[in-house]
C-alpha cells in the first residue's frame, strides 16, 4: 500500500477541515492578544508625556530658528537696496 492510498477522500477532509480550525484559532488568539493590551504604566506615561512636550519644544525652536533666517534675509536685502 502506498501512503496516498492511505487516505480516503474522508481523511482528506478532516485533515482539511483540522487545518482551518487550527488557523482560525491562530488567527483568534494572535487578535485578542494584540487586542489585549493593558493600560500605560505610569513610567511609560511620563515617557509619552515628555516625547510629546521634546517634540513641541523642537517645532517652536524651528519655527524661531527659520523666523529669524527671514529676518537676516529680509534685512540684508534691505541694506543692498540703500
Amino acid at each position: 500500500m502506498s501512503y496516498s492510498s492511505d487516505r480516503g477522500a474522508g481523511s482528506r477532509r478532516k485533515l482539511r477541515d483540522l487545518q482551518a480550525l487550527s488557523g482560525r484559532f491562530l488567527r483568534l488568539q494572535v487578535t485578542s492578544v494584540m487586542n489585549s493590551k493593558s493600560p500605560p504604566t505610569e513610567a511609560a506615561a511620563r515617557e509619552a508625556r515628555l516625547k510629546a512636550a521634546l517634540k513641541a519644544n523642537l517645532g517652536r525652536r524651528k519655527a524661531q530658528a527659520r523666523a529669524k533666517a527671514t529676518k537676516q534675509v529680509d534685512e540684508k536685502s534691505a541694506q543692498e537696496k540703500e
